[in-house]
């Protein structure tokens, strides 16, 4: 069900995560320790894959230029790949020379863009591709092909960090069997199976490891993999998405009966569920930022009502709608299945669609920034205190802790601020 935050205020109601060993759900005032936002809208998009701390937002949008009345709009060769961010900015990714449509899976602090490329023909496969910054502190990509290999038929880059490490799956020539790769050098990808990797690569942190889909992690530094913790009793089969630094997982899990659940594997090992199961449409986390905060489609507990919803630890679940104020401006549903992604600062991207042009586009959700917000996350709690404690004394004039006067000097006045506005 498409839902409009342009008629929804904070509602008073919010759905707390139902923990696997204990499924309560809680009902109360939004706390204060959610941020409000603001929204921007910042160009055409179908679905968001990721975002990075600058707030630039990839994924994929259907081109429909050149496309017949008996052609399928939403074929492989129709998506082209984007990059958006704010202010103004927008560009469709370019293809490689052949190539007829792309998809943007990752972006990386560098600007580093990730994804694949294809051919319009029936046989091809995609093709791993890189986008490069070429013009600093604005937009402008070069495109390039990814390492090929003997025997391999071609491959997908899913995930890039900030040291530029890259992994994805690559489709091996003869059986057609999907393989996960490390793409670690400019004309080298490695096939992980020998080391232990069985599934695909999801999500890559910045301690160079990744989550599989089936949950598994690997470390490309020791080129081990860790197993999802043994012994847990999950209602059917888990889907990993994303990880964060802390380690902890997001993603679904899928029942017997083909109903699936958002979930969390947490750092103490414990599962966390959200919402209640849902058969109507596909619930699942997409991402998780390194405070925990997560961003997913769920069914609600009562309400039974399919969206997208935000997560904040140790308060609650909320749907989206309800964090975003009024705006006359604007009248977009917040549109599920169509991915999110959240950064360390709290930013969230989204697909909001016009119900009278059907036209989507993408919503970057901005914390409101309040005075103590030292990491700009929308909310004053401890991370902020760590900062000022981490920067305390002389410091110069890009420290962040430094929030009142006299600048050049981390001391108790910044740290009265803090207090002062504490959620």
């Amino acid at each position: 069900m498409k839902h409009r935050y342009t008629t929804i205020r904070k509602r008073t109601l919010v759905f707390m995560a139902a923990a696997a060993t204990a499924a309560a759900v809680t009902n109360g005032a939004i706390a204060d320790a959610v941020p409000d936002y603001t929204v921007q809208l910042l160009g055409p998009a179908a679905h968001v894959e990721d975002i990075n701390s600058s707030g630039m937002v990839v994924g994929w949008v259907i081109d429909r230029s050149g496309t017949t009345r008996c052609e399928q709009p939403q074929a492989p060769q129709y998506m082209r790949a984007f990059v958006a961010g704010a202010p103004s900015t927008y560009e469709l990714l370019p293809l490689p020379a052949g190539y007829d449509g792309a998809r943007a899976y990752s972006i990386n602090d560098n600007g580093l863009i990730v994804g694949s490329a294809i051919q319009n023909h029936p046989t091809a496969y995609p093709q791993a591709v890189l986008w490069v910054p070429n013009r600093p502190s604005s937009l402008g990509y070069d495109v390039q092909l990814l390492a090929k290999r003997a025997g391999l038929a071609g491959s997908v880059a899913y995930a890039v960090n900030n040291d530029n490490q890259i992994v994805g799956e690559a489709f091996d020539k003869t059986t057609g069997a999907s393989l996960p790769v490390w793409f670690n050098g400019p004309e080298s990808v490695t096939d992980l199976t020998p080391y232990g990797a069985v599934s695909i690569p999801q999500d890559l942190n910045e301690h160079n490891v990744f989550v599989e889909r089936n949950g598994d992690c690997f470390h490309l530094d020791s080129l081990t993999v860790v197993a999802t913790p043994p012994g847990l009793d999950l209602p059917g089969t888990f889907e990993a998405c994303s990880i964060n630094n802390a380690g902890e997982l997001v993603g679904k899990v899928t029942t017997p009966t083909g109903a699936t659940m958002a979930i969390c594997l947490t750092q103490s090992g414990t599962w966390e569920f959200f919402g209640v199961a849902s058969t109507s449409a596909p619930a699942q986390a997409y991402d998780v930022n390194d405070k925990g905060v997560i961003v997913l489609d769920t069914m609600y507990p009562g309400a039974y009502e399919f969206m997208p919803a935000v997560h904040y630890p140790g308060v609650g679940l909320y749907p989206i709608d309800v964090l975003v104020p009024e705006s006359p401006q604007l009248s977009w549903w917040f549109t599920p299945e169509s991915g999110a992604a959240v950064n360390n600062k709290g930013q969230i991207a989204v697909v909001l669609k016009n119900p009278l042009t059907l036209e989507s586009e993408v919503g970057l959700l901005v914390p409101i920034i309040r005075a103590g917000d030292v990491d700009r996350s929308g909310v004053v709690d401890v991370h902020d205190l760590e900062i000022v404690l981490k920067q305390w004394g002389p410091c110069g004039p890009d420290c962040a802790a430094d929030v009142e006067l006299p600048h050049g000097v981390v001391d108790v006045f910044d740290l009265l601020t803090v207090l002062q506005n504490w959620s």
